[in-house]
């Protein structure tokens, strides 16, 4: 018997090459069942393309072992069962990254951040809590008196030791308190700080002012919407394959974590129709002025809405519509820039020239990265027609989305968008939901019409539910329109299709 010259015979080469083999014809095997188990469990393919790769595999395993018959075709299959393995592994990898993602986004047990902050005059030698910490405070109250509770206890370590709380009031009157050295630091919302822009008065607040210390209040909410729809689904089950439904888009108004508690900015109410190929896009302007759903009739900017929570700005755009919404998308203006960057970039129809933080747009397509996107979007002072035009460029933004998201290209950026949607949106729909909403498209191949409509209104000054006493900028509703967008929404929810 020959021997090579470490004193292995040939035939122990062949025993362990067929050994190599077999044990990578297993792992073939293994990594084939453990693909189309998450596959299946994920129900994002439809049942023909699982059946198709499961006959597909079959085939390349009978064909692996066939090759083995002699010595080349041995090599060619060990390296052709490699490949598959690889191919395998990494189909498992992006299956169990989509599961992820989907499970992050679906997440309803969401942890909040409230931030609240110190202020005193912007001459004020305190630079530090420990600095102030004999200083009169007054705390700007507002709906969370709890996460006030919270960051004074925290405020109290900081200065080592009780700090003095001299009043409890309205966030203006407390920093009129401030101004007019009534107190020496005040604690308040950041949502609240970002809301004095728009009220004359308090415009330079932040010239006159410096924060001196910040401190976020964070805490786990199961989501009011959640409830509501489990409630909803036990007299009528939604099938979003089959049924008309109202998804409520809130893009809220700071950059960074999408659990900030924040104004919302965005108020797009998208409904889908399955049966007519049609989504209906309609855009309320955020200083639309309205009853909020907890104001009890006052009147407020649709805006403010959002700092009572997603749910009492989707209710309120019920009020105001008549009309059910069934879920919610979140989402902050990091992740929408993200997105548009993780697709490669969108085209959107402007139906204007203009400029906007640097940025130029012309009539007709643009090729936007997601900073230019966001500031399309954003832009309202360029036009005439101010917050209606900010409306409809949105939708178009929206649209362009929704084309790209179709197109196969969207495979090439795969992985990044999935990093994106994961860190910067919130959604009221479960993941089996969208597992099915994906497997219907992909099963069917859709191309969606998509009709966007804005209703409009007149800009006066008014007192507002949340800064009661104080005008502003608001913009009392066009009815017109609103009856306008309320039939338009009937007819999707009838299966009439809207005509453009």
């Amino acid at each position: 018997m020959s021997r090579r010259a470490d004193g292995v015979t040939k035939y122990e080469v062949k025993g362990r090459a067929k050994g190599v083999l077999y044990t990578l014809l297993g792992i073939q095997i293994i990594t084939a069942v453990v693909l189309l188990v998450t596959l299946l469990t994920s129900i994002m393919l439809p049942a023909k393309y699982i059946v198709a790769g499961i006959i597909t595999e079959i085939i390349l395993v009978l064909f692996t072992c066939y090759m083995r018959k002699n010595r080349i075709l041995c090599v060619i299959s060990g390296v052709l069962s490699v490949v598959i393995i690889a191919i395998h592994c990494i189909g498992i990898y992006y299956v169990y990254k989509t599961n992820n993602a989907l499970d992050k986004i679906t997440n309803h047990n969401v942890e909040l951040t409230n931030t609240i902050d110190v202020y005193v005059l912007k001459g004020d030698k305190a630079a530090t809590i420990k600095d102030a910490a004999d200083y009169s405070y007054v705390v700007a109250k507002g709906q969370d008196s709890e996460d006030h509770t919270k960051a004074i206890e925290h405020i109290n370590k900081k200065a080592g030791k009780t700090i003095n709380i001299a009043d409890h009031l309205v966030f203006t009157e407390a920093i009129d308190s401030l101004y007019n050295k009534e107190c020496k630091a005040i604690i308040i919302d950041r949502a609240y700080v970002d809301i004095l822009d728009g009220i004359e008065e308090y415009k330079d607040f932040n010239k006159k002012t410096k924060c001196i210390y910040s401190y976020d209040v964070r805490y786990e909410e199961i989501t009011e919407i959640e409830t509501t729809a489990k409630k909803e689904d036990k007299k009528k089950k939604i099938d979003i394959t089959k049924d008309n439904f109202n998804v409520y888009i809130s893009g809220i108004d700071v950059e960074g974590s999408v659990s900030a508690k924040s104004r919302s900015d965005v108020n797009i109410i998208a409904s889908v129709n399955p049966k007519t190929h049609q989504i209906f896009l309609l855009s309320t302007p955020r200083d639309y002025y309205v009853p909020l759903s907890i104001s009890g009739g006052s009147r407020d900017k649709l805006t403010h809405a959002g700092l009572y929570g997603v749910d009492v700005s989707r209710q309120t755009l019920e009020m105001l519509y008549d009309t059910k919404i069934q879920y919610s998308i979140r989402m902050n203006f990091t992740g929408f820039r993200n997105i548009i960057n993780a697709l490669g970039g969108v085209d959107v129809y402007s139906e204007y020239n203009f400029s906007s933080k640097g940025h130029y747009y012309k009539e007709g397509y643009n090729s936007l990265d997601g900073e230019a996107a966001l500031w399309f979007a954003r832009e309202r002072h360029a036009f005439s027609n101010g917050d209606n035009q900010r409306g409809k460029n949105q939708m178009e933004v929206i649209k362009a989305v929704f084309k790209k998201v179709q197109s196969p290209s969207i495979l090439n950026n795969y992985n990044s968008l999935l990093d994106s949607v994961a860190d910067c949106m919130e959604t009221s729909f479960t993941s089996e939901e969208i597992s099915k909403f994906v497997n219907f498209q992909t099963e069917n191949n859709i191309e969606w019409d998509v009709v966007n409509y804005s209703v409009t209104g007149f800009g006066s000054s008014q007192t507002t539910y949340t800064v009661p006493g104080k005008r502003a900028y608001v913009m009392s509703p066009d009815m017109n329109t609103v009856a306008e967008a309320k039939k338009m929404l009937k007819d999707m929810a009838s299966d009439k299709k809207i005509e453009k």
